[in-house]
């Protein structure tokens, strides 16, 4: 994610929104769609450890002693 970032977003970020999309519509380049849902994934991962982690420490405390 860290290489796309520096790859394609930041060249683009100086053209202004308009840089990340398909010409003459409102449809993101298929690249920055993957990126996004990406991101996404990221984020739902992200939640979960941080709602279940305290149940994940507790399991791993007692499977480890």
């Amino acid at each position: 994610m860290a290489d796309f970032s520096i790859r394609e977003i930041l060249p683009r970020s100086a053209a202004g929104p308009n840089a990340f999309f398909v010409p003459g519509t409102t449809k993101l380049f298929p690249s920055f769609e993957l990126y996004g849902n990406a991101m996404r994934r990221l984020g739902a991962m992200d939640q979960s450890t941080v709602s279940n982690g305290d149940s994940l420490l507790v399991r791993l405390a007692r499977d480890t002693i």
